[in-house]
């Protein structure tokens, strides 16, 4: 994220800062004011401003950001005189579009955008305050809607929708009585994975460990119609076990014909849903 740089202010500004830091009675404008004057006075840094006006970043961030776009008014939460500014075209597109930016990607110290973030950002590129509750209105009747994600199952096996849909048919034709398993293979480890990251050139980064980690193999199903969960771990992986697990738990369930019953000895119950 690049550091936050606040342009040179000249002397009546300053003044102008001074002046509504000591005579304002409107304590969150003090506050704003005195943020702007630390960074521009005295170059101090966001981390250090916020920790000594006991606010985020992320709000100093804001103040100064909307200082800029703004001036000194811009500090104010006063109601503006006069008729509301409207939004134009050029106004509403990019709203728009910087809604379906991530913020991280213009160096935001965040990751989701609101109404109020937009608000805020907005002034910066177009000299137009809007208020968050028009900013919500905008967004509506751009057919956009805040809500929570979902996650969707995905592969980048071209076949994955045809090969699902022939699971799912076998499945479906089992007799009554039949048993049908889903069953994966994952692997544990006791440490993190290790990311790349950056190092002087030849020389490979050492992570201190206590001890070597430790690894697991693992295969786990579950019973499509109940729900009972089994799951295989080992040290290393057993092909042959691997086989029986998946031939007695899903392998002929997939075929179109009904699994045996009884479970390998390999594979044991461990969770029971309520």
């Amino acid at each position: 994220m690049r550091a936050l740089r606040l342009e040179s202010l000249t002397v009546s500004q300053l003044h102008e800062l001074d002046d509504l830091y000591r005579t304002t009675r409107d304590v969150r404008v003090r506050t704003r004011a005195q943020m702007i004057l630390l960074m521009a006075e005295q170059g101090v840094a966001v981390s250090d401003v916020a920790a000594i006006v006991r606010e985020s970043g992320e709000t100093v961030r804001r103040w100064v950001h909307r200082y800029e776009a703004e001036g000194i008014h811009g500090l104010s939460d006063a109601p503006r005189s006069g008729k509301p500014a409207k939004a134009g075209t050029d106004y509403r597109e990019r709203l728009v579009e910087l809604v379906r930016r991530r913020p991280r990607a213009l160096d935001l110290p965040f990751s989701m955008w609101t109404a109020a973030r937009l608000a805020d950002y907005l002034p910066e590129e177009t000299g137009l305050r809007m208020s968050v509750a028009s900013i919500h209105r905008l967004l509506r009747a751009a057919d956009l809607g805040f809500g929570r994600p979902q996650h969707t199952i995905s592969s980048p096996d071209p076949d994955y929708t045809v090969k699902k849909k022939a699971v799912e048919l076998a499945r479906d034709r089992l007799r009554p009585g039949s048993v049908f398993y889903y069953a994966d293979e994952f692997n544990i480890s006791w440490y993190p994975t290790l990311r790349p990251m950056w190092g002087s050139k030849g020389q490979q980064v050492m992570i201190p460990t206590p001890m070597q980690p430790t690894r697991r193999y693992g295969l786990g199903a579950v019973d499509w119609h109940s729900g009972q969960t089994v799951v295989l771990t080992r040290p290393h992986k057993r092909r042959r076990e691997v086989a029986e697990g998946r031939g007695g738990r899903g392998g002929a369930a997939r075929r179109g014909r009904a699994p045996r019953p009884a479970l390998p000895p390999n594979l044991q119950p461990v969770a029971e849903p309520d």
